[in-house]
């Protein structure tokens, strides 16, 4: 017969962990005794394991990420709904705007006034890269360059 790496499992040991957890199901030390005990049957603790004989292979990822429909109360979806209902009724047709949506729609151009011109630069330099028209992008450039010559020829 040869030797697959498992040897007979300690009985006092099963036996002692049974005593100790009283059959517990939450008990501390349960989770211990059987990892131990399952440490026991193996006698090489380098060898792989096998996933399909593993507690792993059992185990489904809505055990991990759900909880059952017998621990939330009936009235739980309808409650969510209904409260998601009314919020979305007052954010988007009861509220009245305020300073910080007016703030937030503006443009990314308007907050920071350099970026538009650094931004255009850019894509002339792509456009002629590309062999395409930059007539736009030009126009773009001077009208916003005239604002500033016009404040430096002031001063």
């Amino acid at each position: 017969m040869a030797n697959s790496g498992f040897h007979k499992i300690n009985l006092k040991h099963v036996l002692r962990c049974i005593r100790d957890t009283g059959w517990k199901t939450n008990h501390p030390r349960q989770h211990r005794c059987f990892l131990h005990s399952s440490a026991c049957v193996r006698q090489d603790k380098d060898a792989p394991v096998r996933f399909s004989q593993s507690e792993a292979a059992r185990w489904s990822a809505s055990e991990t990420f759900s909880s059952s429909s017998k621990e939330r109360p009936f009235y739980q979806p309808l409650s969510v709904g209904i409260s998601t209902f009314v919020f979305l009724i007052y954010f988007c047709l009861l509220r009245e705007e305020n300073d910080l949506d007016e703030e937030l729609s503006q443009s990314l151009f308007e907050r920071i006034p350099v970026l538009e011109e650094q931004q255009i630069k850019v894509m002339m330099k792509y456009n002629k890269e590309q062999g395409l028209s930059t007539k736009d992008l030009e126009t773009r450039l001077e009208e916003l360059k005239a604002p500033k010559s016009a404040e430096s020829e002031e001063s």
